[in-house]
């Protein structure tokens, strides 16, 4: 991801050793996400934040180390990152697009961007301000169509949350 939390589009497997490169990366602020739904996860055991904000200096290797366990992900658990001026489904959604989810799903809004971001409107009215790193959690209680904005932002930053049976 570019350092305001916009999705790069790149991506790269990770080999039997646990080790992956990219080529060809631009120098300057980057983030770097581990995203294997249904093999793996982050440990949050280690303090490590993912996604990880790393500097790529020319000619220079940078090493980023992601501490995972194996496991199943939840089907019942829906990551949407805040970065400046969007949210995004995570790992496949549209910027600013729609969010569909179970009745009982847990809904994480997680701000990877550089500024502080809320997200407000639907039953669970305000986040309140995040700062980055931030996140705020809903558990999808009520079935409907919820948009929702960021009032920092509320031009640029409109998604809606459907809530179904």
């Amino acid at each position: 991801m570019y350092s305001d939390g916009r999705m790069s589009g790149r991506s790269v497997d990770v080999d039997p050793a646990g080790k992956f490169a990219f080529a060809d990366v631009a120098p300057g602020e980057w983030q770097l996400r581990f995203d294997a739904p249904r093999v793996a996860e982050v440990s949050e055991d280690y303090g490590v934040e993912n996604p990880q904000r790393v500097k790529v200096e020319a000619e220079k290797t940078t090493t980023v180390l992601f501490p995972v366990v194996r496991g199943v992900a939840d089907d019942m658990e829906v990551e949407i990152y805040i970065g400046d001026y969007f949210f995004y489904e995570v790992p496949f959604g549209a910027e600013n697009g729609t969010t569909t989810v179970k009745l009982g799903s847990e809904v994480c809004w997680y701000n990877v961007g550089l500024q502080i971001h809320n997200v407000t409107g639907g039953p669970w009215n305000s986040s309140g301000d995040l700062e980055r790193a931030g996140n705020f959690i809903w558990k999808a209680d009520t079935v409907g169509r919820f948009p929702y904005r960021c009032t920092h932002h509320s031009s640029q930053m409109i998604a809606t949350l459907v809530v179904t049976a």
